[in-house]
């Protein structure tokens, strides 16, 4: 039954989930690196994470709670790694290699991630239920290195999902 409803997954909104992070990167002139630009719609913003090293456990979480879902079936997401605001921002800055998925703190998947600021579409294996509240974290396990810096980006990040 799981394996059907992949085909009726649909790319989330954002007053579905809310996201939030680990850390983020304290905000320099006009850019701020917090977690809800994953959501934004913008490839020239990014949430990057503000660990002093690669980023490595560092995360993104996203909790189901909008009022009218009583359950969702989540299938994969769409990715634009790295920060996409230019090929320089994008190559100067890590991006993510491999990620670590997690639904409610059990491991569920581990993803590599292409090294291409193109979007990226993941579909699981199998569909994940999940009912309002439940969490969906995406933990960076492996970075590609940046030409400059050490934090690692993600610039846009939508969620498949069926709603029940």
């Amino acid at each position: 039954m799981l394996g059907v409803l992949v085909a009726v997954a649909a790319f989330s909104l954002g007053d579905k989930w809310a996201v939030s992070a680990s850390s983020r990167l304290d905000s320099q002139e006009d850019s701020t690196y917090e977690a809800e630009n994953v959501m934004d719609g913008k490839l020239d913003t990014a949430w990057v994470e503000g660990d002093d090293g690669y980023g490595q456990g560092e995360f993104l979480r996203f909790k189901l709670v909008a009022d009218y879902v009583s359950e969702a079936y989540v299938s994969g997401f769409a990715v634009n790694n790295g920060y996409c605001k230019s090929s320089e921002a994008w190559s100067e800055n890590s991006r993510v290699r491999v990620l670590a998925i997690y639904i409610n703190d059990l491991m569920v998947e581990r993803i590599v991630l292409d090294d291409t600021p193109d979007t990226q579409t993941i579909v699981f294996p199998t569909s994940y239920y999940m009912t309002r509240g439940d969490v969906l974290t995406l933990e960076i396990a492996e970075v590609y290195e940046g030409t400059t810096y050490t934090d690692a980006c993600i610039s846009e990040l939508r969620i498949f999902d069926s709603i029940q």
